[in-house]
């Protein structure tokens, strides 16, 4: 669903996915069913300035059978797990001159399984835990010609993650990480269908 209006533009969208799997020989065949909520708005109150808004949530049940196969011996990963999510970005760019332009956008995540996962931690399988991550991204773009840019950005996210099987009287791990990822990207435009970009950054990250 869009809806337009003024410079204002407002976008809804639903999505439902269904997965059939039989886990096991003695195991019925059921559906998984994960379902998105997505809204966004694009607000451009003057014809150098943008404002975006996205908001996405995410429930229900994932297949983890291929993460399964990706991650040989964890015998207690059960093969489906209900898991919610919500992720929040906003963001604004305005350009500043005709060939400079400033954006920031500033994002929230927050993840977490809703199944209890003692079997898992009683067998010494893999715990998904719950993690949250805010990150900022200001950003420097500059026009150098018609068809080439370079783009300054300083990327830095804190997360924090947590795993704990459910059952009472059970201890919480937690970790936290702050990652600063400075960056410059040079991007031109080879043709009407090629596009090149090379970027080059570091990384750093505080456990």
């Amino acid at each position: 669903l869009s809806l337009h209006a003024g410079e204002n533009e407002l976008r809804a969208g639903y999505s439902s996915r269904f997965f059939w799997i039989a886990p096991g020989a003695a195991d019925p065949i059921h559906p998984l069913m994960l379902q998105t909520l997505l809204l966004s708005d694009v607000y451009q109150p003057t014809k150098r300035s943008t404002w975006r808004t996205n908001l996405q949530a995410v429930y229900g049940e994932e297949d983890s059978i291929g993460l399964a196969q990706l991650l040989p011996g964890q015998g207690a990963l059960p093969t489906s797990l209900r898991i919610f999510s919500a992720t929040g970005a906003i963001g604004a760019s305005w350009r500043s001159s005709r060939l400079t332009a400033l954006s920031f956008q500033l994002t929230a995540l927050h993840r977490r399984p809703l199944d209890d996962q003692t079997a898992a931690a009683t067998a010494g399988g893999l715990l998904l835990g719950t993690q949250t991550t805010l990150s900022a991204v200001p950003a420097l773009l500059y026009t150098l010609s018609r068809r080439s840019r370079m783009e300054f950005s300083v990327p830095v996210s804190y997360s924090n993650s947590s795993t704990n099987a459910g059952t009472p009287g059970t201890t919480a791990t937690t970790a936290s990480y702050l990652v600063v990822q400075p960056q410059v990207a040079w991007s031109d435009e080879l043709s009407r269908w090629h596009q090149l970009r090379l970027a080059v950054g570091a990384s750093y990250a505080d456990a």
